[in-house]
Protein backbone atom coordinates (compact mmCIF):
# COMPACT_ATOMS: atom_id res chain seq x y z
CA UNK A 1 0.00 0.00 0.00
CA UNK A 2 1.42 3.36 -0.69
CA UNK A 3 0.58 6.70 1.03
CA UNK A 4 -2.03 7.16 -1.03
CA UNK A 5 -3.87 4.51 -0.73
CA UNK A 6 -3.93 5.22 2.94
CA UNK A 7 -5.46 8.71 2.52
CA UNK A 8 -7.95 6.95 0.70
CA UNK A 9 -9.04 4.69 3.78
CA UNK A 10 -10.41 7.99 5.41
CA UNK A 11 -12.34 9.57 2.39
CA UNK A 12 -15.44 8.52 3.74
CA UNK A 13 -14.52 9.00 7.26
CA UNK A 14 -18.16 9.77 9.62
CA UNK A 15 -16.16 11.93 11.81
CA UNK A 16 -14.59 14.07 8.98
CA UNK A 17 -17.26 14.41 6.99
CA UNK A 18 -19.40 15.74 9.76
CA UNK A 19 -17.09 18.16 10.61
CA UNK A 20 -16.52 19.41 6.93
CA UNK A 21 -20.81 19.30 6.73
CA UNK A 22 -21.10 21.51 9.93
CA UNK A 23 -17.96 24.12 8.67
CA UNK A 24 -20.22 24.42 5.48
CA UNK A 25 -23.27 24.84 7.93
CA UNK A 26 -21.80 28.21 9.72
CA UNK A 27 -20.51 26.60 12.43
CA UNK A 28 -17.25 27.80 14.02
CA UNK A 29 -16.26 26.51 17.38
CA UNK A 30 -15.23 23.14 17.66
CA UNK A 31 -13.75 20.85 20.42
CA UNK A 32 -12.48 17.68 18.80
CA UNK A 33 -11.56 14.76 21.11
CA UNK A 34 -9.37 11.59 20.99
CA UNK A 35 -8.12 12.18 17.28
CA UNK A 36 -4.16 10.65 18.12
CA UNK A 37 -1.09 11.33 16.17
CA UNK A 38 -0.80 11.68 12.60
CA UNK A 39 -4.50 11.33 12.16
CA UNK A 40 -4.92 14.71 12.80
CA UNK A 41 -2.61 15.67 9.95
CA UNK A 42 -4.84 13.31 7.75
CA UNK A 43 -8.01 15.44 9.16
CA UNK A 44 -5.71 18.75 8.08
CA UNK A 45 -5.65 17.02 4.43
CA UNK A 46 -9.07 16.23 4.36
CA UNK A 47 -10.51 19.64 5.58
CA UNK A 48 -8.05 21.24 3.08
CA UNK A 49 -9.17 19.20 0.24
CA UNK A 50 -13.26 19.32 0.75
CA UNK A 51 -14.37 22.57 2.01
CA UNK A 52 -11.99 24.40 -0.35
CA UNK A 53 -10.21 26.91 2.80
CA UNK A 54 -7.14 27.14 3.52
CA UNK A 55 -6.21 25.18 6.91
CA UNK A 56 -3.78 27.43 9.74
CA UNK A 57 -2.27 24.45 12.23
CA UNK A 58 -1.77 25.58 15.43
CA UNK A 59 1.00 23.42 16.93
CA UNK A 60 3.14 23.79 20.34
CA UNK A 61 6.24 24.56 19.14
CA UNK A 62 8.25 24.10 16.04
CA UNK A 63 9.44 20.59 16.89
CA UNK A 64 6.13 19.92 16.73
CA UNK A 65 5.03 21.97 13.53
CA UNK A 66 7.30 19.89 11.91
CA UNK A 67 6.30 16.56 12.32
CA UNK A 68 2.88 18.22 11.11
CA UNK A 69 4.40 19.69 8.46
CA UNK A 70 6.29 15.65 7.40
CA UNK A 71 3.00 14.09 7.76
CA UNK A 72 1.25 16.29 5.01
CA UNK A 73 3.93 15.87 2.92
CA UNK A 74 2.21 12.47 2.63
CA UNK A 75 -1.42 13.06 2.51
CA UNK A 76 -2.03 15.80 0.21
CA UNK A 77 -0.09 17.75 -2.80
CA UNK A 78 3.37 18.81 -1.24
CA UNK A 79 3.61 22.25 -3.31
CA UNK A 80 0.05 23.53 -1.21
CA UNK A 81 1.73 22.63 2.45
CA UNK A 82 3.81 25.35 4.73
CA UNK A 83 6.19 24.96 7.67
CA UNK A 84 5.82 28.93 8.71
CA UNK A 85 9.00 29.63 11.16
CA UNK A 86 10.00 32.20 13.60
CA UNK A 87 12.48 34.66 12.44
CA UNK A 88 15.06 35.14 15.14
CA UNK A 89 17.59 32.54 16.41
CA UNK A 90 16.44 32.44 19.64
CA UNK A 91 12.85 33.05 21.06
CA UNK A 92 12.11 36.71 20.55
CA UNK A 93 15.68 38.32 20.57
CA UNK A 94 14.97 40.37 18.12
CA UNK A 95 18.92 41.46 17.63
CA UNK A 96 19.83 38.13 16.61
CA UNK A 97 17.88 36.97 13.02
CA UNK A 98 18.08 33.90 11.61
CA UNK A 99 19.02 34.20 7.84
CA UNK A 100 17.98 30.59 7.34
CA UNK A 101 14.38 30.96 8.61
CA UNK A 102 13.87 34.45 7.13
CA UNK A 103 14.66 32.90 3.93
CA UNK A 104 12.18 29.98 4.74
CA UNK A 105 9.55 32.98 5.34
CA UNK A 106 10.22 34.93 2.16
CA UNK A 107 9.69 31.64 0.08
CA UNK A 108 6.72 30.87 2.20
CA UNK A 109 4.93 34.44 1.42
CA UNK A 110 6.31 34.52 -2.26
CA UNK A 111 4.30 30.93 -3.15
CA UNK A 112 1.22 31.67 -1.17
CA UNK A 113 1.04 35.14 -2.77
CA UNK A 114 1.06 33.29 -6.43
CA UNK A 115 -1.05 30.17 -5.34
CA UNK A 116 -4.82 30.43 -5.45
CA UNK A 117 -5.67 26.81 -4.46
CA UNK A 118 -6.51 26.23 -0.73
CA UNK A 119 -3.55 26.16 1.23
CA UNK A 120 -2.37 24.38 4.43
CA UNK A 121 0.04 26.63 6.53
CA UNK A 122 1.28 24.52 9.49
CA UNK A 123 2.98 27.11 12.94
CA UNK A 124 3.42 27.43 16.29
CA UNK A 125 3.28 30.66 18.75
CA UNK A 126 6.39 32.40 18.61
CA UNK A 127 5.68 32.47 14.13
CA UNK A 128 2.25 33.93 14.49
CA UNK A 129 3.12 36.68 16.91
CA UNK A 130 5.18 38.27 14.22
CA UNK A 131 4.17 40.73 12.31
CA UNK A 132 5.03 40.44 8.26
CA UNK A 133 4.79 42.31 5.04
CA UNK A 134 1.61 43.27 3.35
CA UNK A 135 0.76 41.49 0.10
CA UNK A 136 0.65 44.58 -1.66
CA UNK A 137 3.98 45.56 -0.52
CA UNK A 138 5.28 41.95 -1.29
CA UNK A 139 4.59 41.97 -4.65
CA UNK A 140 5.73 45.61 -5.44
CA UNK A 141 9.17 44.94 -4.01
CA UNK A 142 9.62 41.48 -5.62
CA UNK A 143 12.03 41.89 -9.03
CA UNK A 144 11.41 39.78 -12.06
CA UNK A 145 13.96 39.27 -14.63
CA UNK A 146 13.47 37.52 -18.04
CA UNK A 147 15.55 35.83 -20.65
CA UNK A 148 15.63 39.19 -23.66
CA UNK A 149 14.66 41.56 -21.21
CA UNK A 150 17.21 44.62 -21.24
CA UNK A 151 18.78 45.73 -17.88
CA UNK A 152 20.20 49.37 -16.54
CA UNK A 153 23.06 48.00 -14.36
CA UNK A 154 23.08 51.92 -12.48
CA UNK A 155 19.93 51.28 -11.98
CA UNK A 156 19.61 47.94 -10.94
CA UNK A 157 22.73 48.10 -8.52
CA UNK A 158 20.78 51.54 -6.87
CA UNK A 159 17.18 49.20 -6.34
CA UNK A 160 19.07 46.68 -5.21
CA UNK A 161 20.85 49.04 -2.52
CA UNK A 162 17.56 50.34 -1.89
CA UNK A 163 16.61 46.64 -0.80
CA UNK A 164 19.08 45.93 1.38
CA UNK A 165 20.87 43.79 -1.04
CA UNK A 166 25.04 44.28 -0.20
CA UNK A 167 27.59 43.96 -3.38
CA UNK A 168 30.24 40.77 -2.65
CA UNK A 169 32.64 39.33 -5.25
CA UNK A 170 30.81 35.94 -4.73
CA UNK A 171 26.95 35.24 -3.57
CA UNK A 172 26.82 32.83 -1.07
CA UNK A 173 23.78 33.61 1.08
CA UNK A 174 20.79 35.70 1.02
CA UNK A 175 20.62 39.43 0.12
CA UNK A 176 23.79 39.06 -1.77
CA UNK A 177 24.77 40.28 -5.15
CA UNK A 178 27.76 40.73 -7.46
CA UNK A 179 28.63 42.09 -11.12
CA UNK A 180 31.64 40.78 -13.20
CA UNK A 181 31.78 42.03 -16.24
CA UNK A 182 28.27 40.64 -18.17
CA UNK A 183 27.57 38.18 -15.43
CA UNK A 184 25.22 39.26 -12.68
CA UNK A 185 24.67 36.94 -9.44
CA UNK A 186 21.54 37.55 -7.36
CA UNK A 187 20.90 35.64 -3.96
CA UNK A 188 16.86 36.20 -3.33
CA UNK A 189 15.43 35.43 0.10
CA UNK A 190 13.07 33.20 -1.33
CA UNK A 191 15.35 30.74 -3.03
CA UNK A 192 17.67 27.83 -1.61
CA UNK A 193 20.06 28.90 -4.34
CA UNK A 194 21.19 31.95 -6.48
CA UNK A 195 21.10 33.00 -9.82
CA UNK A 196 23.09 33.98 -12.57
CA UNK A 197 21.99 36.07 -15.16
CA UNK A 198 24.24 36.45 -18.19
CA UNK A 199 24.01 39.76 -20.38
CA UNK A 200 24.83 40.28 -23.42
CA UNK A 201 25.39 43.92 -23.77
CA UNK A 202 22.35 45.11 -21.79
CA UNK A 203 20.43 41.86 -23.38
CA UNK A 204 19.72 39.10 -20.91
CA UNK A 205 20.79 35.59 -22.70
CA UNK A 206 20.88 33.56 -19.94
CA UNK A 207 19.18 32.94 -17.03
CA UNK A 208 20.65 30.10 -14.32
CA UNK A 209 20.11 28.56 -10.44
CA UNK A 210 23.74 27.43 -9.61
CA UNK A 211 25.28 26.55 -6.20
CA UNK A 212 27.38 28.86 -4.54
CA UNK A 213 29.76 26.35 -3.15
CA UNK A 214 31.08 24.60 -6.84
CA UNK A 215 29.75 27.58 -8.59
CA UNK A 216 28.08 24.93 -11.31
CA UNK A 217 24.86 25.37 -12.95
CA UNK A 218 21.96 23.05 -11.37
CA UNK A 219 19.19 24.55 -13.26
CA UNK A 220 18.03 26.82 -16.61
CA UNK A 221 15.93 29.36 -16.37
CA UNK A 222 12.97 31.22 -18.64
CA UNK A 223 12.79 33.97 -15.61
CA UNK A 224 14.05 34.75 -11.81
CA UNK A 225 12.06 36.13 -9.59
CA UNK A 226 14.24 38.12 -6.76
CA UNK A 227 12.78 39.01 -3.41
CA UNK A 228 14.13 40.83 -0.68
CA UNK A 229 14.74 40.82 3.41
CA UNK A 230 10.67 40.67 3.78
CA UNK A 231 11.44 41.61 7.69
CA UNK A 232 13.01 45.19 6.57
CA UNK A 233 10.14 45.55 3.73
CA UNK A 234 7.72 45.05 6.51
CA UNK A 235 9.71 48.06 8.98
CA UNK A 236 9.53 50.56 6.28
CA UNK A 237 5.90 50.23 4.22
CA UNK A 238 3.65 48.12 7.05
CA UNK A 239 2.61 45.56 8.12
CA UNK A 240 -0.24 42.60 8.46
CA UNK A 241 -0.78 38.96 10.08
CA UNK A 242 -0.04 35.40 8.17
CA UNK A 243 -4.48 35.33 8.22
CA UNK A 244 -4.09 37.63 5.43
CA UNK A 245 -2.55 35.42 3.11
CA UNK A 246 -4.80 32.46 3.54
CA UNK A 247 -7.64 33.44 1.76
CA UNK A 248 -10.87 34.04 3.14
CA UNK A 249 -12.37 32.12 6.22
CA UNK A 250 -9.42 30.03 6.21
CA UNK A 251 -9.97 27.19 8.85
CA UNK A 252 -7.70 27.51 12.18
CA UNK A 253 -6.53 24.12 13.79
CA UNK A 254 -5.03 24.47 17.43
CA UNK A 255 -3.24 21.61 19.15
CA UNK A 256 -3.82 23.68 22.69
CA UNK A 257 -5.10 27.32 22.20
CA UNK A 258 -5.03 28.34 26.08
CA UNK A 259 -1.60 26.71 26.27
CA UNK A 260 -0.57 28.82 23.27
CA UNK A 261 -2.34 32.06 23.62
CA UNK A 262 -0.33 31.74 27.01
CA UNK A 263 2.97 31.44 25.55
CA UNK A 264 2.53 34.39 23.12
CA UNK A 265 1.30 36.31 26.49
CA UNK A 266 4.55 35.37 28.00
CA UNK A 267 6.74 35.96 24.91
CA UNK A 268 5.38 39.56 24.43
CA UNK A 269 7.02 39.93 27.81
CA UNK A 270 9.89 38.25 27.07
CA UNK A 271 10.44 41.03 23.79
CA UNK A 272 9.54 43.67 26.10
CA UNK A 273 12.19 43.37 28.31
CA UNK A 274 14.45 42.79 25.04
CA UNK A 275 13.94 46.13 23.92
CA UNK A 276 15.90 48.67 22.87
CA UNK A 277 15.49 52.07 20.88
CA UNK A 278 16.37 49.87 17.61
CA UNK A 279 13.95 46.43 18.09
CA UNK A 280 10.74 46.95 19.97
CA UNK A 281 8.06 44.05 20.32
CA UNK A 282 5.41 47.01 18.91
CA UNK A 283 7.20 47.32 15.74
CA UNK A 284 7.76 43.19 15.02
CA UNK A 285 5.01 41.50 17.29
CA UNK A 286 1.29 41.48 17.42
CA UNK A 287 -0.08 40.91 21.61
CA UNK A 288 -1.50 37.65 22.09
CA UNK A 289 -4.70 39.73 22.17
CA UNK A 290 -4.90 40.73 18.64
CA UNK A 291 -4.36 37.52 17.66
CA UNK A 292 -7.04 36.07 19.50
CA UNK A 293 -9.17 38.76 18.06
CA UNK A 294 -8.37 37.70 15.21
CA UNK A 295 -9.39 33.87 16.01
CA UNK A 296 -12.57 34.82 16.86
CA UNK A 297 -13.48 35.50 13.32
CA UNK A 298 -12.71 32.50 12.19
CA UNK A 299 -13.60 28.58 12.15
CA UNK A 300 -11.85 27.09 15.06
CA UNK A 301 -11.43 23.60 15.93
CA UNK A 302 -9.65 22.74 19.57
CA UNK A 303 -8.06 19.07 19.98
CA UNK A 304 -7.35 20.08 23.55
CA UNK A 305 -9.36 18.91 26.69
CA UNK A 306 -9.47 22.84 27.85
CA UNK A 307 -10.60 25.32 25.09
CA UNK A 308 -9.91 28.95 24.74
CA UNK A 309 -13.89 28.99 22.71
CA UNK A 310 -16.80 27.04 23.99
CA UNK A 311 -17.63 24.97 21.39
CA UNK A 312 -20.38 24.37 19.82
CA UNK A 313 -20.01 21.52 18.27
CA UNK A 314 -17.99 18.56 20.05
CA UNK A 315 -16.70 15.45 18.61
CA UNK A 316 -14.85 12.54 19.62
CA UNK A 317 -12.95 9.78 17.40
CA UNK A 318 -12.39 5.96 19.18
CA UNK A 319 -8.53 6.22 18.13
CA UNK A 320 -6.04 5.22 20.79
CA UNK A 321 -2.08 5.65 20.64
CA UNK A 322 -0.19 2.74 18.89
CA UNK A 323 0.69 0.33 21.87
CA UNK A 324 3.94 0.34 23.82
CA UNK A 325 5.90 -2.93 23.58
CA UNK A 326 9.49 -1.62 24.25
CA UNK A 327 10.92 -3.95 21.92
CA UNK A 328 9.08 -7.18 23.15
CA UNK A 329 8.42 -8.42 20.19
CA UNK A 330 6.59 -11.36 21.37
CA UNK A 331 3.81 -9.05 22.72
CA UNK A 332 3.95 -6.86 19.26
CA UNK A 333 3.39 -10.40 17.68
CA UNK A 334 0.63 -11.06 20.10
CA UNK A 335 -1.22 -7.78 19.45
CA UNK A 336 -1.11 -7.58 15.58
CA UNK A 337 -2.37 -11.36 15.56
CA UNK A 338 -5.23 -10.06 17.51
CA UNK A 339 -6.25 -6.96 15.36
CA UNK A 340 -5.68 -9.39 12.76
CA UNK A 341 -8.54 -11.69 14.22
CA UNK A 342 -10.59 -8.90 14.63
CA UNK A 343 -9.99 -8.06 11.02
CA UNK A 344 -7.93 -4.71 11.25
CA UNK A 345 -6.27 -3.08 8.45
CA UNK A 346 -2.59 -3.02 9.89
CA UNK A 347 0.28 -1.02 8.12
CA UNK A 348 3.23 -0.68 9.62
CA UNK A 349 5.54 2.70 8.14
CA UNK A 350 8.57 3.58 7.51
CA UNK A 351 11.04 4.82 4.83
CA UNK A 352 14.15 2.54 5.30
CA UNK A 353 13.46 -1.16 3.70
CA UNK A 354 16.03 -2.07 6.13
CA UNK A 355 14.67 -1.40 9.12
CA UNK A 356 11.51 -3.33 7.50
CA UNK A 357 13.61 -6.27 6.71
CA UNK A 358 15.16 -6.05 10.24
CA UNK A 359 11.32 -6.24 11.64
CA UNK A 360 10.84 -9.23 9.32
CA UNK A 361 13.71 -11.40 10.41
CA UNK A 362 13.27 -11.09 13.82
CA UNK A 363 9.34 -12.35 13.29
CA UNK A 364 11.08 -15.15 11.34
CA UNK A 365 13.17 -16.00 14.25
CA UNK A 366 10.81 -15.74 16.71
CA UNK A 367 8.47 -17.74 14.44
CA UNK A 368 5.39 -15.86 14.36
CA UNK A 369 3.62 -16.75 10.83
CA UNK A 370 3.08 -12.49 10.93
CA UNK A 371 3.20 -11.15 7.33
CA UNK A 372 4.00 -7.45 7.68
CA UNK A 373 2.21 -5.04 5.44
CA UNK A 374 4.69 -2.08 4.57
CA UNK A 375 4.37 1.66 3.79
CA UNK A 376 7.70 2.73 2.83
CA UNK A 377 7.33 6.28 4.35
CA UNK A 378 7.51 7.67 7.57
CA UNK A 379 4.82 8.85 10.14
CA UNK A 380 5.61 11.18 12.94
CA UNK A 381 2.90 8.93 15.42
CA UNK A 382 1.31 5.42 15.26
CA UNK A 383 -2.63 5.05 15.95
CA UNK A 384 -5.26 2.80 16.14
CA UNK A 385 -8.69 3.91 14.91
CA UNK A 386 -11.31 1.65 15.98
CA UNK A 387 -14.12 2.72 14.05
CA UNK A 388 -12.53 1.87 10.88
CA UNK A 389 -10.58 -0.70 11.96
CA UNK A 390 -6.92 0.87 10.73
CA UNK A 391 -4.05 0.21 12.68
CA UNK A 392 -0.85 2.55 11.62
CA UNK A 393 2.25 1.62 13.35
CA UNK A 394 5.32 3.49 13.09
CA UNK A 395 8.54 0.97 12.55
CA UNK A 396 10.89 4.31 14.84
CA UNK A 397 8.23 3.89 17.56
CA UNK A 398 8.20 -0.05 17.78
CA UNK A 399 12.26 0.12 17.92
CA UNK A 400 12.26 3.17 20.36
CA UNK A 401 14.53 5.15 17.81
CA UNK A 402 14.23 8.85 17.72
CA UNK A 403 12.15 10.38 14.76
CA UNK A 404 13.48 13.39 12.70
CA UNK A 405 11.01 15.20 10.65
CA UNK A 406 11.93 16.48 7.57
CA UNK A 407 11.57 20.20 7.44
CA UNK A 408 12.06 20.92 3.64
CA UNK A 409 15.64 23.01 4.96
CA UNK A 410 18.18 23.20 2.72
CA UNK A 411 20.20 20.23 2.32
CA UNK A 412 23.42 20.08 4.61
CA UNK A 413 26.71 21.17 3.28
CA UNK A 414 28.68 19.35 6.34
CA UNK A 415 32.22 18.61 5.52
CA UNK A 416 32.47 21.50 2.88
CA UNK A 417 34.22 24.80 3.55
CA UNK A 418 31.45 27.62 2.55
CA UNK A 419 32.66 30.59 0.42
CA UNK A 420 31.97 32.80 3.26
CA UNK A 421 34.26 30.83 5.69
CA UNK A 422 37.27 30.60 2.29
CA UNK A 423 37.22 34.45 2.61
CA UNK A 424 37.31 34.88 6.27
CA UNK A 425 40.70 32.84 6.35
CA UNK A 426 43.59 34.95 7.20
CA UNK A 427 47.37 33.67 6.84
CA UNK A 428 48.66 31.65 9.37
CA UNK A 429 45.41 30.37 10.05
CA UNK A 430 45.37 26.34 10.12
CA UNK A 431 43.25 24.16 7.76
CA UNK A 432 42.13 20.43 7.94
CA UNK A 433 41.68 18.63 4.84
CA UNK A 434 40.04 15.38 4.54
CA UNK A 435 42.38 13.24 3.37
CA UNK A 436 45.07 14.67 4.14
CA UNK A 437 45.35 16.35 7.92
CA UNK A 438 46.41 19.63 8.98
CA UNK A 439 48.05 22.02 6.30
Amino acid sequence: MNSREFVQLFNEYPIFQELEREISAGKSRFGVQNCIGSAKSLLFAHLQKHTERSVLVVCNNQEDAEYVYADLQLFTDHNYVFLWKDSFRRNFDMAVPESTKIQSKASVLDALSDLDKPKIVVSYPEALLEKIITQDTFQKTKLTFKIGEEVDLDFLIELLNEYSFYREDFVYEPGQFSIRGGIIDLFSYASELPFRLELDGRTIESIREFDPISQLSTKKLVRATIVPNVQESMKEEGHTDIFSYLGKKPIVCTYDLPYAIAKMEKGWEKATEKATAEHSPEQLYFDAEEIANQLNKKPVIEFSSQTFFRPSVKLRFNQVPQPTVNKNFNLLIDTLKSLDQKKYTTLVFSESAKQIERLESIFDDLQSGYTIQPVYKSLSEGFVDHDLKIAAYTEHQIFNRFYLAKSGSKKSTSGQISLKELQDLNPGDFVVHIDHGVG
